[in-house]
């Protein structure tokens, strides 16, 4: 279950610190000159009792996973989390694979082949 213990986006309740990551993500696509339509993020939308769960469209859940690959590492490296058997660096390089294949969904045409 997430908890308030890791306090990466500073102290206070989950919904400040999503508050917190949503203006860090915000920053990041304006950075880097990215479009998106994603809400802000909100703990009623992404915790729920036994799991974590976010839903975004393709054309959000790119810039979200691209997003996170560069933010984990910095979170792994501020909890001296760097010693974990590499599964940092592999969350991140699936996070970008997942973000290349939401750019692929969102940009090439949509055809259903039937044999």
């Amino acid at each position: 279950m997430l908890t308030e213990e890791l306090e990466y986006y500073g102290g206070g309740s989950l919904q400040f610190q999503f508050d917190e990551a949503y203006k860090d993500f915000i920053g990041h696509c304006r950075s880097r000159k990215l479009d998106h339509s994603q809400p802000p993020f909100k703990v009623s939308k992404v915790v729920y009792p036994f799991e974590i769960t976010m839903n975004a469209k393709a054309w959000n859940g790119r810039v979200v996973c691209a997003w996170l690959a560069e933010t984990l590492p910095l979170a792994a490296q501020a909890f001296d989390r760097g010693h974990d058997g590499g599964r940092v660096t592999l969350t991140c390089h699936a996070l970008k694979c997942m973000s290349r294949f939401f750019w692929l969904l969102e940009t090439n045409p949509r055809e259903l082949l039937l044999d």
